[in-house]
């Protein structure tokens, strides 16, 4: 994990947080600590410690659903923070190549839900439910800036 953050940092990447992509980091307790204590060593938040409620209904919606989806989701969505984890792409010749490989089950022409992903955040629908709610999009170095790294806490589950 240190080299990965090293690696990114040599690249120009400028890092604001960890995150524990599908929970792998956190799984073990081993796992989850020496996540934490890098994540302090570098001045890293780290995704879901900031009190944020995850959602992604979207993922498994059909492309042509996932406006829906997303826009339901607006109504849903707690007052103070919320991580909506999104997955996009183009669906191309290059994307419809690679193959969802989740454990649970990976999404039958990936490429064309990631599409489905990227037309439903650019959608107007999108963005007039987003208004229409007064929800502001930050990202996670605002969040940083906002709270702190200190007032960081371990989610429970």
């Amino acid at each position: 994990m240190r080299a990965q953050i090293e690696r990114a940092r040599r690249s120009g990447l400028k890092i604001d947080y960890v995150d524990y992509h599908m929970g792998t980091a956190v799984r073990y307790s081993e796992f989850r600590e020496l996540t934490e204590r890098l994540a302090r060593e570098y001045g890293l938040g780290m995704s879901q410690y900031f009190g944020e409620t995850r959602g992604d209904p979207q993922y498994e919606a059909a492309p042509a659903a996932k406006t829906d989806s997303l826009v339901a989701l607006i109504d849903r969505l707690h007052p103070r923070f919320n991580l909506v984890v999104t997955h996009v792409g183009i669906d191309n010749e290059e994307l419809g190549a690679l193959l969802d490989m989740n454990t649970d089950g990976g999404l039958a022409e990936m490429s064309k839900n990631r599409q489905g992903e990227l037309d439903a955040l650019m959608s107007r629908r999108f963005s007039e439910a987003l208004k229409a709610r007064n929800v502001r999009l930050i990202t996670y170095r605002q969040l940083i800036e906002m709270q702190g790294l200190r007032s960081m806490r371990r989610p429970l589950s």
